[in-house]
């Protein structure tokens, strides 16, 4: 299938308004069980790929003509607010990044009860994906909202401050430990496990924290009835950070499932500018999303930094 029409359709699905979008999928009979909640952006890139599962990427197409609006260009603002240079996590649902397919690995390994180490360089969006998992979770896996945790270990100083920070987020008394803490999480999520979403994991490394610890956290999320699911962001393995023992794998790497966080691709890319610049009034052509896409090498970084840049420049100009 022709990378152009994958573009070219994800071009025209941009390009409707809501109810017309709501119309395409309904007149392409997309199952329901296929539909994922998020931007239209979003929507648009799952209701692609699932064309291309099908086969019907051109019968997509042929349903999409029938509703591509004429619309007259919006007038560009002078001080517009620039809708791209995010630093750091994003927590607004908004604002996400339009990641589908590692969404799904993550929420289909997750629903098998699966441990995930998700493996990624600096600024590449992981802590940006654990918020977004800790805000979708409970819809994706049908649990309560109470049953998704998000740990930042930046500040949190020891042993004793990490077991104090779990038990505040899962609702149980800060001053459990050991044994009586095993216990009370696994009355807790008998019906329900937690998933504990733990960013900047590398602070674990520092002196503060034993062994000890490490062991702990493995052995709540370690076996079919473990009161804890893990998914940990990393900049290196597990292994790597935690050599305890050059004659044990480290506990932590021992339970986890690795997955490798890949750069944006092109489409992700042109998806995630087009959705940024909707009632901005201004517009980057095809050309310039691929140069954005070529020179960013698919980093979100390089990506916001980079359009960015393209869209001041556009406004200055305008």
């Amino acid at each position: 299938m022709s990378k152009a029409l994958h573009l070219q359709a994800l071009d025209k699905l941009n390009c409707l308004l809501p109810g017309q979008f709501d119309t395409v999928v309904f007149r392409f009979e997309m199952p329901t069980e296929y539909q994922h909640p998020g931007t239209q952006a979003q929507q648009a890139i799952n209701l692609i790929n699932y064309a291309i599962q099908q086969n019907s990427l051109e019968k997509l197409l042929t349903v999409i003509a029938d509703f591509i609006p004429e619309q007259a260009p919006t007038a560009v603002l002078q001080n517009s607010h620039n809708p791209f240079g995010d630093i750091g996590r994003i927590t607004d649902p908004a604002l996400y990044f339009t990641r589908q397919a590692i969404q799904h690995e993550i929420f289909e390994s997750l629903r098998k009860g699966m441990n995930i180490s998700l493996l990624g360089p600096s600024q590449s969006g992981k802590s940006s994906l654990l918020e977004a998992v800790w805000h979708l979770g409970p819809q994706q896996l049908q649990r309560e909202a109470s049953r998704f945790v998000y740990l930042n270990l930046q500040g949190i100083n020891n042993d004793e401050d990490f077991f104090s920070a779990l038990c505040c987020e899962t609702g149980l008394p800060q001053e459990l430990s050991g044994y009586k803490l095993t216990r009370a999480l696994q009355q807790q999520a008998m019906q329900q496990p937690f998933v504990l979403c733990l960013d900047e994991i590398e602070c674990l490394c520092a002196t503060q924290f034993s062994r000890m610890a490490r062991d702990h956290l493995r052995s709540l999320a370690d076996g079919s009835n473990a009161p804890l699911t893990l998914l940990i962001a990393s900049r290196s393995s597990l292994g790597s950070l935690f050599p305890d023992n050059p004659k044990e794998s480290s506990p932590l790497a021992g339970v986890c499932h690795t997955l490798e966080l890949p750069p944006f691709s092109e489409m992700e890319i042109r998806a995630f500018l087009e959705s940024r610049l909707v009632d901005s009034g201004v517009a980057f052509s095809a050309g310039e999303m691929t140069a954005i896409w070529q020179q960013s090498g698919g980093n979100p970084r390089q990506v916001q930094k980079l359009a960015a840049e393209l869209y001041q420049r556009r406004v200055a100009d305008a």
